[in-house]
């Protein structure tokens, strides 16, 4: 059932209206939240031709001047609360991804990851 009036990425730029990152950082991880929390449970095409679709969204600017890493916090917050997928740090070696998503691979039968 239903429950909100608008639709979900309107309702978290209303969260987020009087937090100082740009709309345009706070749009983009409402996004990667609802890409997210959907995983591989959409995809297009019939088999044996599926396509499930991967997001990778990169906040770019200048250092300490737009608030990337506060506007990316609120949403990883929501998903870490949320509890729909594993989640990684940034600072992460490409050794210990592979690692991670290996054994993510043989515990849950998929390798999906949140890294912020």
């Amino acid at each position: 059932m239903r429950q909100l009036t608008r639709s979900w990425i309107e309702e978290y730029m209303y969260y987020t209206a009087h937090q100082e990152s740009p709309d345009l950082f706070h749009r983009w991880t409402a996004i990667s939240c609802i890409a997210t929390a959907l995983g591989r449970k959409i995809w297009l095409g019939k088999k044996p031709r599926i396509i499930h679709p991967n997001h990778y969204i990169v906040i770019i600017a200048a250092t300490a001047q737009c608030r990337k890493s506060t506007a990316v916090k609120i949403g990883w917050d929501l998903i870490r609360a949320a509890k729909v997928t594993n989640t990684s740090a940034a600072r992460i070696t490409d050794a210990m991804l592979w690692k991670q998503l290996g054994l993510l691979s043989v515990e849950k039968g998929s390798a999906e990851m949140f890294i912020f």
